[in-house]
């Protein structure tokens, strides 16, 4: 068994492209991308990493099938699901994941963190911890330089639950 709080995740991008970004999207901002599938969220990112920026994801989709489907080699990924997998975090140890996330922003410049498990965590555990949480991340993204993209399915939150959200994260 290894602690996974003392492994350092290695900052790395994709590649180093030189053309123009297309997504206006700027350092030290948590955004909350509206959409039912990640979609624009993970093309948001894959720019971003692939424009030099080191990037760490998040999901409720698998590792194997993200690198398989959007060509993601060095971009560390954890799987947010209560399995066994060697690539799993559970949503009841966010501490933890938090933890290797500061150590991530923390060793680079710059960075994005894709966070598509929203709606998971919330059911999971409460809205409330789902909020305190993005609360607490944003904060580590304010301080390193970072940017935060959570792409959330708006249907599955009450008017009130996305207003609170609303006022801590730009939505696009």
């Amino acid at each position: 068994f290894i602690d996974r709080t003392r492994i350092l995740v290695e900052p790395v991008a994709e590649n180093q492209l030189k053309t123009k970004r297309t997504h206006n999207v700027e350092n030290s901002e948590g955004y909350i991308v509206l959409e039912s599938k990640p979609q624009k969220s993970l093309e948001i990112f894959i720019e971003l990493v692939t424009h030099g920026v080191p990037g760490f994801i998040i999901s409720r989709e698998h590792p194997q099938k993200l690198r398989r489907n959007h060509g993601l080699t060095k971009t560390p990924i954890f799987w947010l699901s209560q399995s066994e997998d060697p690539s799993a975090m559970s949503p009841n140890d966010l501490s933890k994941l938090n933890y290797i996330l500061r150590g991530f922003v923390e060793r680079t410049e710059e960075s994005v963190i894709l966070f598509d498990g929203a709606e998971y965590l919330a059911t999971q555990t409460s809205f409330e911890t789902l909020l305190k949480y993005l609360q607490a991340l944003k904060d580590i993204i304010v301080t390193s330089n970072s940017i935060l993209i959570v792409p959330l399915f708006k249907d599955t939150l009450t008017h009130i639950e996305f207003s609170r959200l609303e006022r801590e994260f730009c939505v696009l």
